[in-house]
């Protein structure tokens, strides 16, 4: 944990990183200021199609500059809230589910009847108008978009009670050890 010290996370609307990673990771007479950046994003594919033309360009960008930083580039299948589900998770994911939308025990009972539960959750956070889920019924699975921010502040109050089971998806992990990893440059705290 003592590698989060030096750790400064910057959130970007869209998908505009090229400019933060010029900043970050283009060296100035061999020298830049990020020495090590996870660029954190979706796909907004389904898992099975291709990853977008646009997260391989960003992976060249430090080859391309010569950059002595390291850029890892973890990417959600789809986006963040489908990548949360699994069946550890569900407990966590209700309770903050619940807490956003008190009175929608049949919105979640359908997520969890849905053939792909990943995505009817996913759809939780989308305007009607954007759904592609259907119900047992073969309508569009219907209620009001619950606010990402929200769900976020919500399943981070669930989780404060270390009693609730969850796992971090798989590339959100993998974003965390390389910005915690100790390197051959990186004494230890301490150290002299």
């Amino acid at each position: 944990m003592e590698r989060f010290f030096g750790t400064t996370r910057v959130i970007v609307d869209g998908v505009g990183f090229e400019v933060y990673l010029r900043v970050l990771l283009a060296p100035v007479d061999g020298i830049c200021l990020g020495r090590r950046v996870a660029l954190i994003t979706d796909t907004d594919v389904a898992p099975d199609q291709p990853e977008p033309p646009r997260l391989q360009s960003l992976r060249k960008l430090p080859l391309g500059w010569r950059s002595p930083g390291e850029l890892h580039l973890a990417a959600a299948p789809r986006t963040l809230e489908p990548a949360l589900w699994s069946e550890t998770n569900i407990t966590a994911l209700r309770a903050a589910f619940q807490r956003c939308a008190p009175h929608s025990q049949d919105r979640w009972r359908q997520v969890v009847e849905a053939t792909d539960p990943a995505l009817a959750f996913g759809e939780l956070f989308v305007p009607k108008t954007s759904r592609t889920v259907t119900g047992t019924d073969g309508a569009i699975l219907k209620g009001t978009e619950i606010s990402k921010g929200r769900f976020a502040q919500e399943l981070a109050d669930v989780l404060a009670d270390r009693v609730v089971p969850f796992t971090v998806p798989r590339y959100l992990a993998g974003a965390i050890r390389f910005i915690t990893a100790r390197d051959s440059s990186t004494p230890a705290m301490g150290a002299p």
